[in-house]
């Protein structure tokens, strides 16, 4: 539940005309990327089926290997049972330290 969350949200930010995809003229607003060439290989990448458009799957899959959402779950995680209560989501702000590697 918490991984899915967090890669919807980022691929909702990243889908500003909230069409289910992600094309490369939104894609080349993203910030974290200054090389054209790095840029576009990412891209390449999470693009499986080569249509030029990212679908929530893609991307999904693109971030499971290339995120820190796990490592952020187990450091909230506090009394290490594999599950969040309210009391370890609100007393640690991690959740801004989530990203997932582009």
């Amino acid at each position: 539940e918490f991984s899915g969350e967090m890669k919807k949200q980022v691929f909702d930010e990243l889908d500003a005309d909230r069409n289910k995809e992600v094309t490369e003229s939104e894609w080349g607003s993203v910030p974290d990327i200054t090389e054209e060439k790095e840029h576009e290989s990412v891209f390449k990448k999470m693009d499986r089926d080569t249509d030029s458009r990212i679908t929530f799957f893609e991307f999904s899959d693109y971030a499971e290997s290339n995120s820190n959402i796990k490592k952020a779950f187990m450091g909230l995680d506090m009394d290490k049972n594999n599950l969040l209560s309210p009391d370890e989501v609100s007393s640690r702000p991690i959740f801004r330290l989530i990203t997932v590697h582009f």
